[in-house]
């Protein structure tokens, strides 16, 4: 493995991607300004190991989840370190409880999971009391131009698409709600830089030569410049830990779910 050339592959990467700076200086801005050192810190899923390194620069014990295990082994390299382990096909988490003061996950990372709500779960407990979830999501407006963007992408590929994946901030609290209080949202990526994301993600995935020429980052950042007051289209939230309330599901007088009675009706 030349780690040297990777390194400089990943680093070119993250220099070019206004988006990955911002994840990282937005997730940054919910640390703690003093009293690091004395922390432990877990991070899930950066999308360039980079982002790893840059992480721990600010101080603190990490440890890193890398989203495939074909990163495993340069980012232990590259991090010069051993706490270095690969997330579980579940989201499953390779430490025991109570473990870490803060974790930080990366975007795209929960709409993978296949079970959300489990992966929400396991994040608690491998949470110290009162110790914090830092996690970016995509902000979703629904007369926006942005998400009729994602949206026809999604059907352009026929599928699931990462980038398609927004909640609402009103969905945003109530999911956290069984085992968090969310205390912070800050926000990322305004109308340029978000379309560009989403114009770079096609590119990505389609393979379509007429889609390879990105809008410039450079200039996406410039015009947002003028967009004043609003909000990102990615939200990196803050959420504190509780004790953990099982979700309980609305149920009928007959004992039925709102789901079973309406497949009911619909057989």
């Amino acid at each position: 493995m030349n780690i040297d050339g990777l390194e400089e592959k990943y680093l070119k990467q993250y220099n070019a991607s206004l988006p990955l700076k911002q994840q990282i200086s937005t997730m940054i801005k919910s640390f703690p300004l003093s009293g690091r050192a004395a922390k432990t810190f877990l991070d899930i899923g950066m999308p360039n190991p980079i982002m790893s390194k840059m992480l721990r620069k600010k101080g603190g014990s990490w440890s890193t989840i890398v989203r495939s295990p074909k990163l495993l082994e340069f980012t232990s390299k590259l991090l010069n370190d051993s706490n270095v382990s690969c997330l579980g096909i579940n989201g499953e988490l390779p430490y025991s409880d109570k473990s870490f003061d803060y974790i930080i996950v990366a975007l795209d990372i929960l709409p993978a999971m296949p079970d959300q709500e489990s992966f929400l779960k396991e994040c608690h407990r491998v949470l110290k009391l009162n110790g914090r979830l830092i996690i970016a999501i995509q902000n979703k407006r629904p007369l926006s131009i942005i998400t009729h963007k994602r949206n026809k992408l999604a059907e352009k590929i026929n599928g699931f698409t990462p980038i398609n994946s927004a909640m609402l901030q009103k969905d945003v609290f109530q999911f956290f709600n069984t085992g968090f209080n969310v205390i912070s949202c800050e926000y990322y990526s305004k109308f340029f830089t978000e379309l560009a994301r989403i114009k770079e993600y096609e590119a990505s995935i389609t393979g379509n030569p007429q889609n390879k020429k990105v809008p410039s980052y450079w200039l996406a950042n410039q015009l947002d410049f003028f967009i004043f007051g609003g909000k990102g289209y990615v939200t990196v939230i803050t959420a504190e830990r509780r004790q953990w309330r099982e979700r309980v599901s609305p149920v009928l007088s007959d004992g039925r779910s709102i789901q079973e009675a309406v497949l009911s009706q619909r057989l």
